[in-house]
Parts: structure tokens; sequence; C-alpha cells
């Protein structure tokens, strides 16, 4: 390894030393609030000053960012004032060695072209949950030295939460141990370091009350920026998500339960495909299919096949909801959608557009089927007095649907997620993986950010909402089949299938096999 000149500045003892001095390809210093994340960065940008070909690039999402007080130009025009010259009109350091540090911003994916062909043997990413999984690979694909001796370092650090919350978290959290090395198929290494706010000795000296006032923050602000907890952080657009509670193991489906297929159309982009059934009890989102650069008839294809059960029979998709842009005419001989309808067609499914135009409608109604707390607490079915007695004689079977529903605590909550089973027919890894992770829009509070990996969002809310709200019931032959087991006398059998038969018509016609009785009361003049 090259030989590298003492730094113009020095780390502190602890994770920002390892973070520092690590010779890995790609190293990520993030967590909690004031852990020395941003000197750290501006640190390893210093190390290779004494080469004259040396360049450096620090991002940010913006350049606003960049230059508000206490930021990365801010830390820099302090600690170099004295010894680089600053050009504020391109935004760089340049150094007596003819080293520069540039600072750049990549606040759109189209912004990354500024920096093709670029020469730079390190780029650092301040606050990289700011950025998207996009800007960073292909930025990091531009690094080249320009000249020899010189390392190649891509360093990046932030707090948790941001668009790009989720892709940051599955390929340096997720993926390892703290500290751990791990090496992609492209031989590239790459660590994580994690930082607290006690790791950072000069912070502590200068404010002690800092920690008492991060204390002091609501949540989820507190438990994010003082504990730099990755499972939950600011911003979050469904906080109430748990994987305990909103996904489970997965479980043989009846047939004869009601299902659908929800799709957000991408190409270039993520196409997902989610399958959703209604059982009696809640929905269950049970199978996923998610891929591009597919063809609509190819991406439908496959549909077919994942949805052929073991003993060749075809699922029983009853409707197909798909993106309602798939519907558009474009100058194509075939819409999106008519190319897949051919395909579905086959298999006796029904495509339809999707309602996708309420933004706000479907965010809120992920949040009603995640929704694991009584709006109200249950109170005990009263008895059958004066007042029920009135109003089942007046109003007849709406009262009666009405008492029956009083003290019947619902079946929270709504909706569940399969989890990957080992044989591969169910589950919706990616579904589970970025809806806890979805953030808020800056400037939409009410949406979630439309600049995340928020296909499987899309695709499950045209479901929900596509999606029969009645549970549903047992078919007939299916009813009359188990009743018929349990006839042990066979010289009535006859007699017993027409008492089940007019059972069961009941039951289906009026909504419930149970019935209320009530004395008639006299009428007044």
């Amino acid at each position: 390894m090259p030989t590298i000149a003492k730094p113009l500045w020095e780390p502190q003892e602890g994770p920002q030393t390892k973070f520092f001095y690590s010779v890995e390809d790609e190293v990520f210093y993030g967590g909690a609030a004031g852990g020395g994340k941003s000197d750290g960065l501006l640190g390893v940008a210093l190390r290779q000053v004494s080469h004259p070909q040396y360049r450096a690039l620090i991002l940010r999402r913006t350049l606003k960012q960049l230059k508000k007080a206490g930021g990365l130009i801010d830390k820099a025009h302090r600690l170099l004032h004295k010894v680089a010259h600053w050009n504020g009109e391109d935004n760089k350091y340049i150094f007596p060695t003819g080293a520069e540090i540039h600072f750049g911003y990549c606040d759109t994916d189209k912004d990354v072209y500024q920096y093709q062909g670029s020469e730079y043997s390190v780029v650092c990413f301040d606050e990289l949950t700011h950025f998207s999984e996009y800007q960073y690979t292909t930025i990091r694909g531009f690094i080249r030295p320009f000249g020899t001796g010189l390392v190649q370092l891509i360093r990046s650090a932030s707090n948790p939460g941001g668009v790009g919350h989720a892709w940051v978290r599955k390929y340096f959290i997720d993926a390892m141990a703290p500290y751990e090395v791990v090496r992609s198929k492209e031989g590239l290494t790459r660590q994580f370091i994690p930082a607290k706010v006690k790791d950072n000795k000069i912070l502590m000296e200068r404010d002690p009350d800092y920690i008492k006032r991060l204390e002091a923050l609501p949540e989820p602000w507190r438990t994010a920026l003082l504990d730099g907890d990755w499972n939950i952080f600011s911003g979050q657009a469904f906080p109430e998500w748990s994987w305990d509670t909103h996904t489970c193991d997965a479980f043989e489906l009846e047939h004869w339960f009601p299902r659908l297929l929800c799709i957000d159309w991408g190409y270039t982009s993520k196409a997902c495909a989610l399958s959703l059934v209604r059982t009696p009890e809640r929905r269950y989102f049970y199978r996923e299919f998610y891929t591009s650069g597919m063809r609509p008839k190819d991406f439908a294809e496959r549909l077919i096949d994942t949805h052929t059960e073991p003993s060749g029979r075809l699922e029983n998709i009853q409707r197909v909801v798909l993106d309602r842009s798939c519907f558009a005419q474009t100058g194509s001989p075939q819409t999106i959608a008519e190319q897949m309808d051919e395909v579905f067609q086959r298999g006796g499914w029904t495509l339809e557009e999707s309602d996708s135009r309420d933004r706000i409608g479907r965010k809120m109604l992920w949040h009603e089927y995640l929704r694991s707390t009584p709006l109200r607490p249950v109170k005990p079915r009263p008895p059958v007095d004066d007042y029920w007695a009135e109003r089942f004689r007046l109003e007849g079977p709406s009262a009666i649907h009405e008492y029956e529903a009083l003290g019947v605590e619902e079946v929270l909550p709504q909706l569940q997620i399969f989890r990957p089973s080992q044989g591969g027919r169910f589950g919706c890894p990616h579904l589970i993986r970025t809806l806890p992770s979805l953030v808020l829009d800056e400037k939409k509070v009410e949406d979630v950010d439309t600049h995340q990996e928020d296909h499987p969002y899309d695709a499950g809310g045209y479901g929900l909402k596509a999606m029969d709200y009645r549970a549903p019931k047992k078919p007939m032959e299916i009813l009359l089949r188990e009743r018929m087991e349990q006839v042990t006398d066979r010289s009535t059998i006859h007699l017993s299938r027409a008492a089940a038969e007019d059972s069961i018509r009941k039951q289906l016609t009026e909504g419930s096999g149970k019935r209320i009785f009530y004395r008639e009361r006299p009428r007044p003049f």
C-alpha cells in the first residue's frame, strides 16, 4: 500500500480512528447523531493531499446543505483557511501541492452525469440516506485516480432515515455485522462502522448537555438519533409497522378463498406483482414477483407460471389489477395492458385498471389495514331488552346484524404478509423489506416520497383498494360435504341432505345461521 503522509487532521480514538484508517473499498460510518461522522469524512478527504494529482469529491444531496452553517464547507473553512486556497466559484480547495478537494451535490438522478469522466481518488457521501441507490452506485462507478500511487476510497456517513434508508440498511447494516468485511461479486470490500455520540469526546467536552437534549426529543427522533437504531427513524411513513405483528409464516390457502393479483409495472425501474387473498379472518399478501427488464408478455407468462400449483392447476385469480398508466396509448400498436391481457386471457384471468389517482387515500388505506389497536373499547353485548325488541320488530335484519356485531372484537391487524417459505412458493420479501423503510415526502407530508423504492407499496395499495371488503363464505358444495360427513345414520342420508341444504341456503342468504328470538310486545293505541 502506498505511503500516506501525516494528515492535517487527526481522528479521535475509537470508531473514528477505525473509519479513518480503514483500507476497505467502501466504508459506511453511521448511526447516532453527534458521532463525529462529518468530521471523519473531511479527515478522510485530506489523507492524500500531499500528492499533486490527488482529487477528492465530497457530496451532499443539495449544495444548500453543503453551505449551511455547520456543514462540511463551513467545517473545511475553519480547518483549511490557512493552508489551502478556496475557489468559491467552483466550490473547491486547492492545496500548495496542487491537490484539490471538490464539494458537489446530486439533487436528482440526472445530476450524476456531471461527474462522468471525472478523475477522483476519493468520493465521500455525507448523509448517504438522502441519496438514491442509483446515485450512489453510478457515481461510485465513475471513480478513477489520475496519477499513480493514489488509494481509491469510497466513504459515506449518515443517520437513519431519509429516502435511501432502505437500500443503505440492506447494503451496509443487514449485510454484515459491525466492523465485519464483506466482499462483493465484483471483488470490492465494504465495511460498516457504527457511531455513537459518546464516541465523540471533543463534543462531550464542548457541550456536556448534548446527550440530554437528544434524550428530550420525542419519538422516533430520540431512538433514531440517540441510539442510531435503524429499525425506527424520523419521517417513517408507517411507524406502526411491526415484524411480529404484520408478518406471518406461510400456510396453505383454501382454493375457494377470493384472490387477486395487483401489479405496479416497470421495465427500466422495478416491476412488482403481489398476490392478495381474502380469508374469513383477514387479508394476506402471500406471493411476490419482483424484477426489471422484462417485456410485458414475458412478465405475464412468468406470473402464470408462478401461480400454477404443483398439481398443475392454475390458481383461481379472480381479478388482475394493473397500474392505470399501462392502459395509456403511447404510439405502439398495443398498450402494455393489451400485451399482458393476451396472456392472462388464456388463463381465464380478468384484467382491470387500478384506481391509482388518490395517493393520499391509498396511504390511509394502508394505515387502516396495518392498525393493530382497536379504535374504541369493545363493550359487552347487552341483553335483549325492550329497546332492542322494538328495533328488531321495526327494522328487521338490519337491526339484528347491528346487535350481533356488538361485543365482537376486531381481528387485528386486518392485513398480514407471508414471510418467505423454504420451498419458495410463498413469501413477499421485498414488500417486507421496503414497507417499513418508506419515508414521507418533505413537501407533501401526507404522502410517501416517490424517489424511493415504493413499487411494492404502490402495487399493494392497488390490491387493497380493489379487494372486496366483505369476508368470503364457504361455497355450498363444501359446506354440504362437511355436514354430510357428520351424518352417522346412513338410513337418513336423504332426509339429512335435504335438511342440510335448507339450513345452508338460509345461512348463505341471510348472512348468519344464528337467529335472535324475542317476544312480541302489544302495540300501543
